[in-house]
């Protein structure tokens, strides 16, 4: 997903390999084979990357609003930025799979639209899709089904500047956990008026806990000085909200039909995922970004988050999260098929893995090399210009 460091601060190298686990997540989640065994299994999980890229942009655009609140280029320049960032790869996609086979070029593109689906290609392109999803009750198509996240982080930036801008940060604090809590009661009103669970998992209003709760890290973090601080303070919070997502993951992984789970849908669609899962989940993906960020620099978890396959991933993982799933229905016919070459469905599971993350890296590389850098580099006419002292701005 999209790289939130919209601002010129120095890049920190162990965010960098969180977004690398993130997009390792959905990777292996969205390339997973039937059939292995365990390996599937915990594959399947892999979804809960997406929560983790939630928890990390809340953070570190509420990070960068806050220090550039009295800025009198504040709009201006988190807009220009952030459209910088997303709209050109995105445009990019958008236009190959939706206007070019319109035009006869890419024809056999066509075939990724859901059967029942109006080609409603609109919605994409002004960030709704992840409605159009939701009131159709399933992906209109396949190869932007991955786009529903990133239409809830655009409303997110369109609201969130906004508050953070005009609202002490004590009283955005108190936003935060209130969304959270709201949304919880909205979900578990929705499901007994039996909603459909794709509606639950990609519309805005019912998936605010990762966005808020990283907001509420950076809102809490700057109050107390720091994120050591904040860890002392809420560790134990963040550390129990760990193990009790952990454990709910682990149950609707090993035994799913005891929840009375169906197997295709055991993990996101499960209600007890859909009400307590999603604010567990944001919880055990915030204690990983507290404990990541205090950390000293000696420490194991940051050595480990700083390696370099883990900072590659990360670097292009907006990239590869808008690519992987065209890569993966293209990886079998025109790459290398184990299952075709007769290989054990745990080794077909493991080659496919390799080659489908080796593509995504060289397409990532490619886009950041062509595209993205240069697009980034435009940023440089849009700065945070200096401001006054904070006359004016609530604290």
């Amino acid at each position: 997903m999209s790289d939130a460091a919209a601002g010129d601060a120095p890049r920190d190298l162990g965010l960098d390999g969180l977004r690398g686990l993130a997009i390792l997540l959905v990777v292996l989640y969205h390339a997973k084979l039937r059939g292995a065994g365990w390996l599937s299994a915990a594959a399947g999980a892999g979804w809960l990357g997406v929560d983790l890229f939630f928890v990390l942009s809340g953070f570190l655009i509420t990070r960068i609003l806050l220090e550039q609140r009295a800025s009198p280029s504040y709009y201006r320049a988190f807009y220009a930025r952030r459209a910088l960032r997303i709209l050109p790869l995105y445009w990019l996609l958008l236009a190959a799979v939706l206007v070019l086979p319109a035009l006869g070029v890419f024809g056999g593109l066509e075939r990724f639209w859901a059967p029942s689906s109006a080609h409603a290609g609109l919605w994409y392109w002004v960030f709704l899709g992840n409605l159009k999803d939701a009131l159709a009750g399933g992906f209109q198509h396949q190869l932007l089904a991955v786009t529903w996240s990133l239409a809830i982080e655009e409303h997110f930036y369109l609201a969130w500047p906004v508050l953070v801008r005009h609202f002490a940060p004590r009283l955005l604090e108190r936003a935060c956990l209130a969304a959270i809590a709201l949304a919880l009661c909205a979900r578990g009103a929705a499901l007994l008026a039996d909603v459909q669970p794709l509606m639950l998992y990609i519309v805005t209003p019912f998936r605010p806990d990762g966005l808020a709760l990283g907001a509420w890290i950076a809102l809490a973090a700057s109050r107390l000085g720091g994120v050591s601080p904040l860890a002392a303070r809420a560790g134990p919070v963040f550390g129990l909200g760990a193990l009790a997502a952990l454990a709910l993951v682990s149950l609707l992984i090993a035994r799913p039909a005891a929840l009375g789970a169906s197997p295709g849908l055991a993990m996101f669609a499960h209600p007890l995922m859909q009400t307590l899962g999603y604010p567990l989940v944001a919880l055990g993906f915030s204690a990983l970004l507290v404990g990541l960020l205090a950390a000293p620099a000696e420490a194991r978890v940051r050595r480990a988050f700083e390696a370099a396959p883990l900072r590659a991933l990360g670097r292009y993982s907006y990239a590869i999260y808008l690519l992987h799933v065209p890569i993966i229905f293209l990886a079998g016919p025109y790459l290398f098929d184990p299952l075709a070459h007769g290989w054990p469905p745990l080794a077909a599971q493991l080659g496919i893995w390799v080659q489908v993350l080796a593509a995504c890296v060289l397409a990532g590389a490619v886009s950041w090399r062509l595209l993205e850098g240069p697009a980034l580099g435009l940023r440089r006419y849009f700065p945070f210009r200096p401001g006054p002292d904070a006359a004016g701005i609530p604290r």
